[in-house]
């Protein structure tokens, strides 16, 4: 299927160097005019040897190119200690013939499923050798625990998906089990042939790849280190998951279990599933530590064969309030789910509070939530309630949360606090700077509080009056208000928010740099604001400070905020021109000019933010500068 493979960042691109052999035969050897047999190793062996319990022995391969007479080769054999293996110590060749058969022997009640030996075998005596062909030849031996299951696994993909605009595929692949490591899977090419977005050369079929899971433990999965390969121009690809890339850093698996078991997945029924962002994906040298975050719709899964994937999936779209006629005030909302999503919670919360613990809490009873069907629902807003509210929905199975839905809305028991300013001019330069895109001037509706002096609300900015927005680039399901802290003009923040709007990479949260510092960093808006941090609102126009970094080719690059998709964090607005003029103020009319009167189409450019990803746990330094 041809696809436009759009990738979303910047990797280092390998440069690979090959050395072509001349013409000569199967092994391209430039025979000169030298004396002897010339007997050699073909450079064409296996690195690895692989062997059967039914049978005795194996026969290598050794040729030569002078044939004129019989010769007997010496053989100088290097094994290990105990080796259940026997190699003669010479081989022979009949006149005339140019290749002959060392035969390794074994007693196959020895052999130890996936134990691997080392042994090499070198020509004993160099006169029988050439220096234009090998006179050694090292491998491993032994037989694989690795064995093909009855019947093909079903693979859910949610590794690409996180870096091209392509849809979670669903697809068969072979599965083999350890017999020796039992819950040890490994699915077979899921990256070759098999995959629907691929186009012919972009995977290697010259030997099998694997995605090797280890559920031993069905309560603690993970991912082992695989390479998958496949290559869309920008490297192999390669996966693992967060718990062998920590277990490389030197934590035990008993160490993360305890101290992170949120990075493990579950194998269930048969069924074996990741958390969101719980998986990493590199391309090029994954050597070099370019690993990224993979996974992040929580979709990866393998269903071994005979085992189906359960649909929890929950969909939820805020529709209003209603008051009853005791006064009960409920959120009412309109929800569509799976058809194995039977036992359904919901419950109305603060937006403060994060709604994958609020679900924990619900499947483990510790809070209590209504029971709720598809179709309409209305779910009851505790008394003294109010503000920014969130809707959650959980689906519940096997004693646990497996899918959970949220509706943002606000309400205000006693009032609303918010009243319009009227239309206000807005720069925007968060999103359109991680796309490519100019930053962008028009109108927006402006709210401020009556109860909060210097506390303003953007209605929606990113939503249908935002220009480079295509149709369903955005939700329509709740409120996605942009709110601004200027109760200091001195100190301007704006906390971290939803757009509301996914171009394909995740639903958009900005936030300023003060902000990220403020919650993340933990520094007070004080010093912050010393160290110049934070905006400023001046005669009617709120700003924010511009900052510099240094990016990864050297150079320096400026940004303004964040933006987070998905699991991942970016430097955004490049161009520096965030700027928010409220309705009143002097300026306005001015700004009013500058205003785009073409419609604008964000279509096909191309996201860059790879370059300008934050890492996860690393995201600022120990100590503030004064900014310049």
């Amino acid at each position: 299927m041809k696809i436009n493979k759009l990738y979303l960042g910047l990797f280092s691109l390998l440069a690979l160097m090959f050395t072509g052999c001349k013409d000569g035969g199967d092994d391209s050897y430039d025979w000169a005019t030298v004396s002897g047999n010339q007997v050699y190793f073909s450079n064409e062996l296996p690195a690895t040897q692989e062997i059967s319990k039914s049978v005795s022995s194996i026969t290598i391969p050794i040729k030569r190119v002078v044939t004129t007479e019989a010769i007997s080769v010496p053989l100088t054999v290097t094994k290990g200690a105990g080796s259940i293996y026997s190699i003669p110590a010479s081989v022979s060749f009949a006149e005339g013939q140019s290749e002959a058969l060392i035969v390794v022997n074994y007693n196959p009640d020895d052999v130890v499923y996936g134990d691997y030996e080392d042994i090499s075998i070198t020509i004993g005596d160099e006169s029988y050798s050439t220096e234009y062909g090998k006179s050694n030849y090292s491998f491993k031996i032994g037989v694989t625990a690795w064995v093909k299951m009855s019947g093909q696994a079903t693979y859910r993909e949610d590794l690409v998906t996180t870096f091209w605009a392509v849809d979670n595929l669903v697809y068969k692949l072979d599965i083999e089990e350890n017999i020796v490591e039992k819950g040890k899977y490994r699915i077979v090419n899921p990256y070759g042939a098999a995959y629907g977005y691929n186009d012919p050369g972009d995977w290697d079929d010259s030997k099998d790849y694997y995605i090797t899971i280890d559920a031993t433990d069905p309560d603690y999965v993970f991912v082992e280190k695989s390479e998958l390969g496949c290559d869309w121009g920008y490297g192999m690809w390669s996966v693992q998951s967060y718990v062998t890339y920590y277990m490389e850093q030197g934590y035990t698996l008993e160490d993360l279990k305890s101290k992170a078991p949120g990075i493990f997945g579950k194998m269930s029924n048969g069924v074996i599933t990741m958390p969101a962002s719980s998986l990493l994906f590199s391309m090029a040298d994954y050597k070099s530590g370019n690993w990224y975050d993979s996974g992040t719709t929580g979709m990866f899964g393998v269903a071994l064969p005979g085992a189906v994937f359960a649909d929890y999936s929950v969909e939820l779209a805020y529709a209003g309030i209603f008051t009853n006629a005791d006064n009960e005030v409920f959120a009412v909302g309109n929800l569509v789910l799976g058809g194995d999503a039977t036992n359904v919670k919901a419950i109305v919360m603060s937006q403060d509070d994060d709604a994958d613990a609020v679900a924990d809490a619900l499947a483990s009873g510790e809070l209590e939530g209504i029971d709720v069907e598809a179709g309409r629902i209305e779910i009851p807003i505790a008394e003294g309630l109010e503000g920014k509210l969130q809707m959650i929905v959980v689906v519940i199975a096997d004693g646990a949360a497996q899918s959970v839905a949220t509706a943002n809305f606000e309400y205000y028991g006693g009032g609303n606090p918010w009243v319009s300013m009227g239309m206000g001019v807005y720069t925007d330069n968060f999103i359109g700077t991680l796309f490519s895109l100019e930053p962008v001037t028009y109108e927006v509706e402006v709210l401020q509080n009556t109860t909060l002096p210097g506390i303003y609300k953007m209605v929606y900015p990113y939503g249908e009056a935002y220009p480079y927005n295509d149709p369903g680039d955005w939700s329509t399901a709740g409120s996605y208000d942009i709110e601004i802290d200027a109760s200091d003009p001195e100190g301007v923040v704006i906390y971290k928010q939803s757009t509301g709007v996914d171009w394909g990479y995740g639903e958009m949260f900005i936030q300023s740099v003060g902000a990220r510092y403020n919650v993340d960093g933990g520094y007070d808006l004080a010093t912050l604001k010393q160290y110049g941090y934070l905006g400023t609102l001046e005669n009617g126009v709120i700003t924010l400070p511009i900052f510099e970094r240094e990016t990864s080719d050297g150079g320096t690059a400026q940004y303004q905020g964040y933006v987070t998709m998905g699991s991942s964090t970016y430097f955004s607005g490049s161009a520096g021109e965030f700027k928010l003029i409220l309705p009143g103020s002097p300026a306005l009319q001015a700004a009013k000019k500058m205003v785009s009167k073409k419609a604008h189409s964000k279509g096909a450019k191309r996201f860059n933010g790879a370059r300008a990803k934050i890492a996860k746990y690393d995201f600022v330094s120990n100590n503030l500068q004064p900014v310049k």
